[in-house]
């Protein structure tokens, strides 16, 4: 536990029953009550220390490592501004073998499903290659060392970063870390009975089948930006495919218009 630069701002690293993550908490009010700021991958063979630091938000991390009769030995000091979210790493003492060990954060962990999400790093080691995966579903989707991702649609979601070195790797997985909302007003979740959209998410092919019997409708679809990428207008017919191959991966508005209707749903492309 270590005190922080405001009058009753506490930091306190708490570390998981099961030792898989340490997690950063801080206060305002003495100790009456604390925040969750974010987990830090800390392995067991780390000695770790918090210090508050001089200014509001600031922290100063102390990783040391050591092993084999001291024949490695390391010392890592992470410096933060903004109370936790991100880190910038100091090495001033290094001796033999450098481990690995895969850190990471998101600036921003609550988003609008319009807005991107950067992802600070501030692993350590001989690192050769970062592998991210964004829904922790066994796929890498990118290679950057700080990438910055969009999410195709609203949920929790778990990040796993995994670094790479030449003869070893560690890996770190946030559970339901990132949360993407909804904001897009005037989206229906297909709560009217006039239409079935089929299938959703679609992939090159998208059908609308409607009940309407006597009365005209027309389609638009629009990009999250507002851009118009498909419309047809007076349609008459019960059923009605729409060619999506040349529809990039994302989200998208589809806005059906009759006399007595207008509805936007949301629909996603795979």
């Amino acid at each position: 536990m270590s005190r922080g630069n405001c009058d009753g701002e506490i930091y306190i690293n708490l570390k998981q029953y099961d030792f898989s993550i340490n997690w950063l908490l801080k206060s305002y009010n003495f100790g009456q009550s604390f925040d969750t700021i974010d987990g830090l991958n800390i392995a067991n063979y780390y000695q770790f220390d918090l210090v508050g630091g001089r200014q509001e938000g600031e922290i100063y991390l102390l990783y040391t490592f050591v092993n084999q009769m001291w024949l490695n030995a390391q010392t890592y000091i992470y410096h933060s501004t903004d109370f936790g979210k991100t880190f910038e790493v100091f090495h001033p003492f290094t001796k033999g073998n450098e481990p690995l060990l895969a850190n990471f954060s998101a600036i921003e962990k609550e988003v609008p499903i319009t807005s991107s999400v950067d992802f600070s790093n501030f692993s350590i080691g001989d690192i050769q290659e970062y592998q991210w995966d964004f829904d922790n579903d066994g796929i890498i989707d990118s290679y950057d060392r700080t990438p910055v991702y969009t999410y195709a649609d609203t949920g929790w979601y778990s990040v796993k970063l995994t670094i790479v070195g030449a003869d070893s790797s560690n890996s770190f997985v946030k559970q339901n870390y990132i949360h993407v909302i909804d904001t897009t007003t005037g989206i229906n979740e297909m709560q009217l009975n006039e239409f079935a959209i089929t299938p959703n998410p679609f992939m090159d092919q998208l059908t609308l089948k409607s009940n309407f019997r006597n009365e005209s409708y027309s389609v638009f679809i629009y990009s999250l930006k507002g851009d118009k990428v498909f419309e047809t207008i007076e349609l008459n017919n019960m059923s009605f495919t729409i060619n999506t191959s040349d529809f990039d991966t994302g989200v998208y508005i589809l806005n059906i218009v009759s006399q007595n209707t207008s509805a936007n749903y949301k629909i996603i492309k795979k």
